[in-house]
């Protein structure tokens, strides 16, 4: 069983890193799901409080920067541009795709360039936070579940 929890936490890094699989959800469910057969409460707990606390900054943290700098219809233009940016250009169109969509939907909004690619760094600046903070989290699982390995 170990070894799936291993492949599990592997893939969500993957998946924290390329945003097409729940990687926290991925690891922090396998690690859960561990903890509750090997009886490791404690580990279940912390995993649990940083999943939830990292799902809550996932969400606070775009909506707090990029509210100042892009309106909401930028994002959502940015996130259908993404979408049909993956599938034409697989993962590295994902990035591509929502930058040109927030950078025009703001360009045409603004009518000013320079304010509408402000506009895309900060978004683009608070999208990679929350990678991080993800990244983080799910890291710190897998370092919590080798730490109960090797206690248990």
């Amino acid at each position: 069983m170990e070894w799936l929890v291993g492949l599990a936490i592997a893939v969500g890094v993957v998946g924290v890193v390329v945003p097409v699989l729940p990687g926290l959800l991925l690891a922090a469910g396998a690690v859960s799901v561990w903890a509750v057969a090997n009886e490791v409460w404690w580990l279940l707990a912390i995993v649990l409080l940083l999943a939830t606390t990292t799902l809550l900054l996932k969400f606070l943290i775009p909506a707090r920067t990029t509210r100042e700098a892009a309106s909401v219809t930028a994002l959502a233009v940015g996130a259908v541009a993404a979408l049909i940016g993956f599938f034409v250009v697989p993962v590295v169109g994902l990035i591509i795709g929502f930058l040109v969509g927030v950078l025009a939907t703001e360009t045409v909004r603004t009518r000013d360039l320079a304010a509408a690619w402000s506009a895309t760094v900060t978004t683009l600046r608070s999208i990679g936070l929350t990678i991080a903070v993800e990244l983080v989290a799910v890291v710190l699982i897998a370092a919590l579940w080798v730490a109960a390995l090797v206690v248990t």
